[in-house]
């Protein structure tokens, strides 16, 4: 995962221009399938086996928790700053809703 600055050049009256920077590279996770945000916080799934709660705090991304259980998340969202709903695939499809602050199902 990467977290990008925009730049926008609108020296051009007609058209601005926009590029991307990266400014910081986080690498802790396999595949990344899917992503929810909330403030400042990125919930990332990873393909085979975890969910974690990323922050974004200026150029840095700072792992705030991990939790290992889901198994090939399919889909993750944050539905506030207490908690977040993952999708897995399995035999039947599964869906739960964990705790930030622990990390354990509801």
């Amino acid at each position: 995962m990467h977290l990008y600055a925009v730049n926008i050049d609108t020296t051009s009256a007609s058209t601005p221009t926009y590029t991307l920077q990266i400014l910081k590279e986080w690498n802790h996770s396999y595949v990344v399938t899917s992503l929810g945000a909330f403030e400042n916080h990125v919930v990332v799934g990873d393909q085979i086996n975890s969910v974690a709660l990323v922050k974004v705090q200026g150029e840095e991304i700072v792992t705030e928790a991990k939790e290992w259980s889901p198994l090939w998340p399919v889909s993750v969202e944050a539905l506030g700053p207490d908690s977040l709903i993952c999708c897995t695939v399995s035999i039947c499809p599964t869906f739960e809703r964990y705790r930030i602050d622990d990390s354990s199902p509801r």
